[in-house]
Formats: C-alpha cells, sequence, structure tokens
C-alpha cells in the first residue's frame, strides 16, 4: 500500500477505526486500523497496541482497506484487501466483509461470517443497529485504461450474509457515511458529496462541495454533516439548506452552510461521544481539537524534536466528558493520552428548578480560541434542546399532572405539521408514540419511560418539516417536562 491509499483510509463515526468494549480479562478493548494497513487491539492501561486476539487470528497482520462498526457496538466490517484472481475470461478481484462480533464481559470478539463480492472493498459504513453495511467497492477494468475502472456502492445485509443491492457509480468516492436514520447514504466525491437512499440502493440528489471531500461522518446527536475537505471542515445543516431561497441556491456554488480553515491538511473526523469535541487528523503526526459549533481549533502533534523519524497519529477514543483523547502513534504503536485543551471546554449547566427530568443545557466559553482565518459561525443544531420545566403558575397544570406528560406548543405555519413523533429511547428509527397539537399549536404525550428520545415535527405522509429547532433531545429520568416548542418554517 502507498502511503497516500493509507492516508485515505477515512474513519467517520467509527470510533476512528476504532470499537471500544469491555473485554472479556477486564477493561476496554480496542481496535485500531494503522497507517501500515494492519489491525491492532489496545485493551485500556496497555502502554502500546497488540496484535489481535487468538479468536481473531486469521485476521492478524492481513492488509485491510477499513474498519466500521455500528453506532450500538454489536458488530464490527473488516474490509481485507484483496487481491487480482485470473478467472477464464478476464482478470477478476474478488473481495470479501468480514463481519466481527463485539467483546464482551464474557466472550471475545469473533468472526460471524464473511460475505464476499466482485471487487476491492475499500471503504464501509455500518448501520446504527448493525444491521446493514454499505462498502465502497473497486471493480477491475475491462481494459488497459485506468479511466475504465469501475466501482459500485454495495448493501450488505449482514444477518444473512448476503449482498441484498447494488448500484454502479458514475464517478469514484473516498469515503461513505450514514445520516442518523439509516435510510440516506452519503459519498465523498471530488466536487460533491453524492447521495443513495438504502431502501431501495439508488441515486438521489447531491451537495455541491468544492475540493477534495475525504471524509464524512455525522456530529452525535445531529443532523448536520462534516466534510474533511482537507485544508477545511464544512458543515453541511439539511435544514438552513431547506430555508434558503431558489435564488440563492442557484448562485451558490458551495452549499455548505459553514467552513472551518484548518491549519494542516485533514483527512478524518473523530466526534467525542457527546459531540462536543472532535479531533481532526489526517497523514503525518500532526492533529486539531475542533469545537464543532464555533469552529474553534487548537493544534498539536506527536513529533519528537530529538527524532528524525517521520510518525503518523491516529486518534481512536476519547473518553466521556469529554475525557482524555487516546492516540496511537506509529511506527512504535505507542498510546498517548492528550487532554483536551481547557479553552475548548464547554460550560455545562443542570436544571434551573431542580426538577432532574435529565436535561442538561450546554453553552461554550466566550474566551475559546477563535478558529484559523475568517469563519462564519453556522447556527448549531442543539446538542439537548429540551427547555427546563417552568415554576408552576396558576395557569399550568399542576406539579402531579406535568410529571406525567411532557409537552410544548408550535408556532408559525401549524397548518403543515400532522403529529409530533417521539422516538426512542435510545434509537432516532424506533417510534415510541406521537402526539397532534390542538388549533393554538399546543401539543401534550404522556411521560415515555427513562431513556434519551428525539422529538421531530412531522409533516404530510411523516416527511420532515422544516422547523426551529429541526429536533428537541430529551432524557427522561421519572419527571416531566414543558416548553418542548418548535416554530414551524414550513415544508421541506
Amino acid at each position: 500500500m502507498t502511503r497516500r491509499r493509507l492516508s485515505a483510509v477515512i474513519i467517520v463515526l467509527l470510533a476512528a477505526a476504532a470499537i471500544v468494549r469491555t473485554g472479556g480479562s477486564g477493561g476496554f478493548l480496542t481496535f485500531v486500523l494503522g497507517p501500515d494497513g494492519v489491525v491492532y487491539s489496545w485493551r485500556a492501561g496497555d502502554a502500546g497496541l497488540s496484535p489481535l486476539p487468538p479468536s481473531l487470528a486469521r485476521l492478524a497482520g492481513r492488509p485491510v482497506n477499513d474498519l466500521a462498526m455500528s453506532e450500538n457496538g454489536r458488530r464490527v466490517v473488516i474490509l481485507p484487501a484483496t487481491t487480482a484472481r485470473s478467472g477464464i475470461r478476464r482478470t477478476r478481484l474478488e473481495g470479501s466483509a468480514v463481519v466481527v462480533s463485539s467483546p464482551t464481559t464474557s466472550a471475545a470478539p469473533a468472526i460471524l461470517n464473511e460475505i464476499t463480492f466482485e471487487g476491492d472493498g475499500r471503504r464501509a459504513a455500518v448501520s446504527l443497529d448493525g444491521r446493514f453495511a454499505y462498502v465502497l467497492a473497486v471493480l477491475s477494468g475491462t481494459g488497459a485504461s485506468a479511466a475504465e475502472i469501475r466501482s459500485r456502492l454495495l448493501a450488505l445485509d449482514l444477518e444473512e450474509g448476503r449482498v441484498v443491492g447494488s448500484a454502479e457509480l458514475d464517478r469514484p468516492a473516498s469515503a461513505v457515511t450514514l445520516d442518523p436514520a439509516g435510510t440516506r447514504v452519503y459519498l465523498a466525491c471530488a466536487g460533491r458529496i453524492q447521495t443513495y437512499t438504502t431502501r431501495p440502493l439508488a441515486q438521489s440528489w447531491h451537495y455541491r462541495s468544492p475540493g477534495a471531500n475525504r471524509g464524512l461522518c455525522f456530529r452525535p446527536r445531529s443532523d448536520v454533516l462534516y466534510s474533511a475537505r482537507l485544508d477545511q471542515i464544512a458543515l453541511f445543516d439539511a435544514a438552513l439548506i431547506a430555508a434558503r431561497e431558489p435564488e440563492e441556491r442557484q448562485r451558490l456554488r458551495d452549499d455548505a452552510t459553514a467552513v472551518f480553515a484548518m491549519p494542516f491538511a485533514v483527512d478524518s473526523l473523530l466526534f467525542s461521544p457527546d459531540g462536543i469535541l472532535a479531533a481532526a487528523y489526517g497523514a503525518g503526526s500532526d492533529l486539531a481539537f475542533l469545537e464543532p459549533v464555533k469552529g474553534a481549533i487548537v493544534a498539536s502533534s506527536l513529533d519528537d524534536a530529538a527524532s528524525r523519524t517521520q510518525y503518523e497519529a491516529r486518534p481512536f477514543h476519547f473518553g466521556p466528558g469529554p475525557g482524555d483523547l487516546l492516540v496511537a502513534r506509529f511506527p512504535e504503536k505507542i498510546v498517548r493520552a492528550i487532554a483536551p485543551p481547557s479553552s475548548l471546554a464547554p460550560v455545562v449547566t443542570p436544571d434551573v428548578d431542580g426538577l432532574s427530568n435529565g436535561t442538561t443545557s450546554i453553552s461554550y466559553d466566550k474566551s475559546s480560541a477563535p478558529a484559523t482565518g475568517a469563519i462564519p459561525t453556522p447556527e448549531a443544531t442543539p446538542i439537548l434542546a429540551a427547555t427546563p420545566a417552568p415554576q408552576p403558575t396558576p395557569a399550568d397544570a399542576a406539579p402531579s399532572d406535568r410529571q406525567r406528560a411532557i409537552s410544548g406548543r408550535l408556532t408559525g405555519r401549524i397548518d403543515a405539521v400532522q403529529a409530533i413523533v417521539i422516538y426512542g429511547p435510545g434509537s432516532i428509527v424506533r417510534e415510541q408514540a406521537r402526539a397532534v397539537a390542538s388549533a393554538d399549536g399546543t401539543w401534550r404525550a404522556p411521560l415515555p419511560p427513562p431513556g434519551t428520545y428525539r422529538i421531530v415535527p412531522l409533516g404530510e405522509g411523516s416527511r420532515p418539516v422544516r422547523a426551529e429547532p429541526h429536533f428537541h433531545t430529551l432524557v427522561v429520568k421519572d419527571l416531566g417536562v414543558t416548553g418542548l416548542d418548535f416554530e414551524i418554517l414550513g415544508t421541506s
């Protein structure tokens, strides 16, 4: 593998080519895809990386193109690099996706199955529930010209162990990711971000995104797409894009809603689980901490001034909070923990009324260092947007009633909303309940069981509507919440 090819190993929402779960012998076990194309393991407390455990011996030392995981951590997909095999009529590439289970406290990780397909699998993304994977595969050319090499997007059913969909690509792609709902695949291409529907697997619309789009991912708890464009990080907020006037859309050459300048070439992003911080990195030892709302950036490096060795940094895990960033340094394969800069630390404020409804208000330190260059500040999707319930007044429901319900009010284009849907717990696709707003825009639903929920206003045919905010995220413990309001701007 060439260095350039390895630097294009884009890791998006995949714990930076790593999976972190509790291992069989205590502590969490992590898989890290190195710049040498080899998968290593790391257990909490170790000073460096180790070979894969015996249960994955057949993958140990084998060149790998990509490693992806489901957000719920149930399954890992590994794409071994393939070599050409001679067929009867032409040279054929035969690739595969190796499906691996996550380690648990009682069982080591294990290979569940291997799904074969035509082509060399280069990049992969796995659905939230671990049921499906989407693979970018490069096929052998039909002639001597490199321009004749074809590529496909494949849909794999990981439970049934087979390819269930295939779409020919009209241009090369360098990265792939899924939207939070798992209904659309995004491909990073030169000059654009192309989308495909997942059921069926079919080409759809695209974002204009000039230059090289090298890495794609969605920020946790957000519908905002991030693209690593080497010297930039570009944000694509679907709600803000939909709100643009037609004349503005036609005039633009870049659909990004915000662009952050980077101090070095970046091709990958790793978000902390709460979405508060991100680590940006590329080829080499440079990395940067990024505050993803304002674009504040603090650069760092793993270089050793006393050494002439050219190092490669691979961030692979954020501790909770976010806590320290774990980074593997190659070629030594040592692991370092780097504390996030205090200038980027958010200010976390608990509920002001002591109702313990589980929500948290997050603001950002105004003294944070500004991002490099003149950078517009995006209108951010709230991380936890549920407003604490106000103190009771005579017009409010009695406290005992409020404890058993959640409620809010719609303003603006109320007629565009058919239902307010509550998804969860712990899922953005499983519907828990729905409510219908009254004529004055107020809505109310029974208090769901404890857990994390997403509340979304939907229009006719369960289509999203343009709203501010786009959705509320609510953490329920034991009491109800009011003030879950939306301003409806119109249909999508």
